[in-house]
């Protein structure tokens, strides 16, 4: 859950240096070992003390002077380039890392998170402030094409890294993290702006009610879950052949296609349908021209970090071991259990972290259709008849009723979706997938649980060109909030 901090006049001297009480509430009291990158601006060390005398707190100075000012509250302080190798700390010793903003200063700060979680003990965390380039104030510049660096927070050498929550989370998941937004600070945005720029939103295809708490947000503190390493990176990766349906080529080579793991020079297959009338059409078609015997068919708009393929293949291996006759694997699933939908699965979508229902991998009755995974030579292959919407749910209940499994897996990736609302279309294949498994009612899948109840009571929904006063709507909720508080 997203804690909101709220800026006033002079608050953002509150986040200069260390003197920060919400990096250091984020903090969990069960750190102990903590290593502080650029330490030498105040008094964090000892504040983590006061709250938990036992810990010990190791610091990274760039330089001699600002090490001496912090030496005393330290065990150890290192001098020197985060970017250089120069911690003399053991292999998962740490149980948490605080960059501050020492990562917005850093050339590649992809490198220094790879190298300094090491270090980091199996559910150690990073944490670190992300100044948000899509915050009204930087959009506005832009558009009159004059940016201010010292406006934005220029840095030593007069430029400082920029993040959206979208590109700071793929860092974080390429680097080997489960990234969260623990706490935001927040200027909302005027009515007047976003007026203005839901057009803008519409024109490039954005989800303006999904980008106005964005447009609002001036920083974002993230945390880092450190993800499970061990034997990802050993032996070659299998090659696999990935099949995606396309109608937007920016949203695809913004996300699918920026993916590390199809970047260079990989051994997997990429097949992209165009004009397609139907995800079946795609998937059916490239499922049968694959090369390779697994095939996993993936949303344009999904991230697929690094190490995507190695986990993903580990974790198919464990499901096939653990539960025989796989013949579906994705990311996110429902089943319907005691009376009640259940989900189950990690995913990362848009600015939260999905983790629910226990270890993966486990089975489940259907799964979301942003990934899902296939045997070549299965029996299986997509109903054309539900168009782009619940044809996962329909190939996993086609291999339940051949005696094979869906499986949930935990193959972390990013689902960048400008989707916030149920379109028409999802209704008519709701209707469809009703009709055609009649003897599955109700059935579970991770937007709702579908029956004939469901579908009456869902019949005159609201059409998505709400889009902008459901923005508007959140407009007016945060100034009030900023109100009520006496900012």
């Amino acid at each position: 859950m997203v804690k909101i901090v709220t800026l006033g006049p002079g608050a953002e001297g509150r986040f200069v240096g260390w003197h920060d009480p919400y990096l250091l509430k984020a903090v969990p009291a069960g750190a102990i070992r903590i290593l502080l990158v650029e330490c030498g601006q105040g008094s964090l060390a000892s504040a983590l003390k006061a709250l938990v005398p036992d810990r010990q707190i190791f610091g990274l100075a760039r330089d001699a002077e600002a090490a001496s000012r912090v030496r005393g509250d330290l065990e150890s302080v290192w001098v020197g380039d985060a970017q250089e190798d120069c911690l003399e700390l053991a292999p998962d010793s740490l149980d948490c890392i605080i960059y501050g903003e020492a990562l917005a200063h850093l050339d590649d700060p992809l490198a220094v998170l790879e190298r300094h979680s090491v270090h980091l003990a199996p559910d150690g965390i990073v944490l670190c402030w992300v100044r948000n380039a899509q915050h009204y104030s930087v959009i506005s510049q832009i558009l009159r094409g004059d940016l201010h660096h010292d406006d934005l927070g220029a840095t030593r050498s007069g430029r400082q890294r920029m993040d959206t929550y979208a590109s700071f989370s793929k860092l974080l998941l390429d680097a080997g993290f489960a990234p969260t937004i623990e706490d935001v600070c927040e200027e909302p945005v005027s009515r007047e702006f976003l007026m203005a720029a839901s057009l803008l939103c519409n024109h490039v295809g954005a989800n303006v009610s999904a980008m106005v708490p964005h447009f609002g947000s001036r920083r974002y503190l993230f945390k880092g879950s450190r993800l499970p390493a061990a034997g990802v990176r050993s032996g070659a990766a299998e090659p696999l052949t990935f099949v995606a349906c396309v109608n937007n080529e920016a949203v695809l080579k913004e996300n699918l296609l920026s993916s590390p793991c199809l970047l260079g020079n990989h051994p997997h297959e990429v097949l992209l349908m165009r004009g397609c009338s139907s995800a079946a059409e795609g998937l059916n078609r490239g499922i049968d021209a694959a090369r390779n015997t697994s095939v996993v068919c993936v949303h344009q708009d999904v991230y697929l970090p690094k190490d995507w393929p190695l986990r993903f293949v580990r974790q198919r291996i464990a499901a096939e071991a653990q539960y025989g006759s796989v013949a579906v694997l994705g990311m996110f699933g429902s089943s319907f259990v005691d009376g009640a939908r259940t989900k189950c699965g990690h995913v990362v979508d848009r600015d939260r972290v999905l983790r629910e229902n226990g270890p993966l991998p486990q089975p489940v009755d259907t799964l979301d259709e942003l990934l899902l995974a296939v045997h070549q030579r299965a029996p299986l292959r997509f109903d054309p008849r539900l168009g782009f919407h619940l044809y996962g749910a329909d190939i996993c209940l086609s291999a339940r009723s051949r005696g094979l499994q869906a499986v949930s897996v935990d193959a972390l990736c990013f689902h960048n979706s400008q989707t916030t609302e149920v379109p028409p279309a999802f209704l008519e294949s709701a209707r469809i997938l009703v009709d055609k498994w009649p003897l599955q009612l109700p059935i579970a899948t991770s937007c709702a649980l579908i029956d004939d109840a469901w579908l009456s009571a869902n019949r005159g929904r609201m059409p998505p060109r709400v889009r902008l006063n459901k923005a508007l709507e959140w407009v007016e909720t945060a100034a009030r909030r900023i109100r009520m508080r006496g900012m």
